[in-house]
Order: structure tokens, then C-alpha cells, then sequence
């Protein structure tokens, strides 16, 4: 919400995306919930409508197809677009005879006016649009512990997205293709692009930053705010390494069929944490991956100086992560190691707006 607090107009589409890998992942996973929905009158929650509320207009019309009456209850920060994003939102939920919340979602006067629009009930959904090019840089862990905490929703509310990951590889920076036109952000300790063509791979795996069960319990939910994940991927080629490139997972929800997730399946570190029995709405921003989405840019940390890899060589990264209202930080430690030796190390550490 803070990061959504510089946004202008011209940030906001008022296309619906329908048509996007995205938004129909979204769909997907509303579509199933919609169908144990029993409720004459299920509540809505969104948090975060951004200026045309896609999400929240998606849901209503595929709940109301099921013979419900859906109740639309929206979040929206005043301060995105000089105010502009959250009128705008306001008149758009009117008009599907719901109500919009100006303020941040975290905040008590925002939790205390929700609670008293729900009239002691709880949502039967509650969604968001993912912002996070790492997944939790959207500070969207915060927000689900505090939604908690507020006993905005309840046991049997059905959150969307159900958990997220950043997953990590190394590459070089000299294989990385970035798409012609595109945008290109740089931070102090790293770089965001949009490639057109998948990098060298140096590992065959991928290795896990950090991970949120967004349908845990209080305990648990404030507890993920802080953790530390070690991952150690054997290399397999002769390679220059300069980078580790980072994509954002996430599981929206079950949805029919049988399981199937590339990306999780190269990701051992993940196995003991998803469930990969059943089908899911996936999201990523791992490219060359079934699933990718443009939507979010490819954040990639930059070791310098880099350092010529050894099949068999080993690279361990320890990511300690804190997320909290206006904390947020990422530390990382990678190693390269040789023979049980460490070749080189590297030290780097992500801030809020990095």
C-alpha cells in the first residue's frame, strides 16, 4: 500500500485483463470457491481495489451467476493518484451496491469500519492483486496477519492467494535478454526487467527465499513475518556467475484437474510446504515456465565481483526476511563453494524500495 501510495493515473488500466494468463488464473480459483458458497449474501473483501476494482467487479458477476447476492466491501488508500484511485473505486462499487474503505488495511479505523460494515459476519472470500516482484515486497503477509488480528476475517474465509514463494537461480548477466521497449528499474542493490528469452542456467534447480502459508493462523501467520530459508543447489556447468535472478510464486486457491506445476516441481526446497496433490491456480514470474506472467518484472541481485563455476561446485543462499508495516528487509548471504572450500561470498541486503 505504501509502494501503491506513488502511483499516478497513468499507472492505472482500465481494461478488465480478462484475456491475461493472470486474471484468468483469478477467475479460476473464485469460480471454485463460488461453488461452496452457501451463503445467500456472501461478503466480498478486497483489499487493495486499485482504481477499477477488477477483481472485486470478476467476483461479483461470478458469484451472482450461482444465484447469490454478493456484498462488495473494498480497501483503497487515498493517497494512490492524488486520491483519484480510490473515488473512482468508490463509485464503482456503488454501483454494485457496495461500499469502499479509504485507508490503509493495516490500520485500526480502516479494521474498526470493515468490522462494522460486515455487521458481525465475516467474508467469504478475501482477495488481492499481487504488486510484489519478490512476493512479499507488496507487504501482503502483513496485511493478511493483521487482518487477522482484527478478526476482519474468519476461519472459514477463503483467502486469495492461499500461500506465495520467492524462488531463486544463479545466472550471468551477460545471457540475460531483456524484452525490446520494455521498462528497466534499477535500486541500489538491484535490477527489475521484463526478458524475452530464458538465461543461462548454471543450476538445474531452484532454490526457495522465502515462503507464506496465507491460510495459517494468527500464531503462525505472525510468526512467517520473520524467517530465514537456506537453500543449496549443486551447480552442473562451467559458467561465469554474476547474478541471482528471483521470481514470485504464488497459489491462489484449488481449482479442478490434476496437479501440475513445473516451476514447484524444480524446486525441492518447496515440496514439504505446497500440496502437490491437487490442482491449483498458479501465478509466476519465473520465465520460460508455463504460467509466466509479464505482470510482475524480474528483480535480479547483482554479485560483484562475479566468479567462474565448477561442475559440482555448490551454491548455498541463506535469505533472512523480515516484513512488517513500513519494515521490510531482505538479507542475503551467498556462497560458492569448491571441494567443501568456499571459493567467494557474497553479502547483500534489500531494503524497503530498493
Amino acid at each position: 500500500e505504501q509502494c501503491n501510495a506513488q502511483l499516478t493515473i497513468r499507472d492505472y488500466n482500465a481494461l478488465s485483463h480478462t484475456e491475461e494468463g493472470w486474471m484468468i488464473a483469478y477467475k479460476e480459483a473464485i469460480e471454485w470457491y463460488a461453488q461452496y458458497m452457501y451463503e445467500p449474501h456472501p461478503i466480498i473483501l478486497e483489499i487493495g481495489t486499485g482504481m477499477y476494482a477488477h477483481l472485486t467487479k470478476m467476483a461479483n458477476t461470478i458469484i451472482k451467476s450461482k444465484n447469490k447476492h454478493p456484498i462488495s466491501i473494498g480497501i483503497e488508500s487515498d493517497m494512490p493518484a492524488e486520491g483519484q484511485s480510490a473515488s473512482t473505486a468508490t463509485s464503482i462499487l456503488h454501483e454494485l451496491s457496495g461500499h469502499l474503505i479509504k485507508g490503509y488495511s493495516a490500520s485500526p479505523d480502516t479494521a474498526q469500519s470493515v468490522i462494522h460494515l460486515m455487521k458481525e459476519r465475516k467474508p467469504a472470500i478475501m482477495v488481492s492483486e499481487l504488486i510484489g516482484d519478490i512476493f512479499s515486497s507488496g507487504n501482503y503477509p502483513y496485511v493478511y496477519h493483521q487482518a487477522i488480528k482484527d478478526c476482519i476475517i474468519g476461519p472459514n474465509t477463503r483467502p486469495i492467494p492461499a500461500e506465495g514463494a520467492t524462488l531463486w537461480r544463479p545466472s550471468n548477466t551477460k545471457t540475460i535478454s531483456t524484452k525490446h521497449n520494455s521498462e528497466i528499474r534499477m535500486g541500489p542493490s538491484l535490477i527489475y526487467i521484463e526478458p524475452d528469452a530464458a538465461s543461462v542456467y548454471i543450476t538445474h534447480e531452484r532454490g526457495l527465499s522465502e515462503y507464506y502459508n496465507l491460510t495459517a493462523g494468527q500464531t503462525e501467520a505472525k510468526a512467517q513475518l520473520h524467517q530465514t530459508h537456506t537453500s543449496k543447489l549443486r551447480v552442473h556447468t562451467y559458467e561465469y556467475m554474476d547474478a541471482i535472478i528471483l521470481a514470485m510464486w504464488a497459489n491462489l486457491g484449488i481449482i479442478e484437474g490434476a496437479y501440475y506445476d513445473p516451476l514447484i516441481d524444480k524446486c525441492s526446497y518447496m515440496h514439504d510446504k505446497t500440496d502437490r496433490t491437487t490442482r491449483s491456480a498458479v501465478i509466476h514470474s519465473a520465465y520460460g515456465y508455463e504460467g509466466y506472467s509479464n505482470k510482475w518484472k524480474t528483480p535480479i541481485i547483482l554479485l560483484e565481483p562475479g566468479e567462474n563455476t565448477e561442475p559440482d561446485d555448490y551454491i548455498t543462499v541463506i535469505t533472512n526476511t523480515t516484513v512488517g508495516f513500513s519494515n521490510l528487509e531482505y538479507v542475503m548471504t551467498v556462497i560458492l563453494e569448491r571441494k567443501g572450500k568456499s571459493i567467494r561470498q557474497w553479502n547483500t541486503v534489500l531494503k524497503y524500495l530498493d
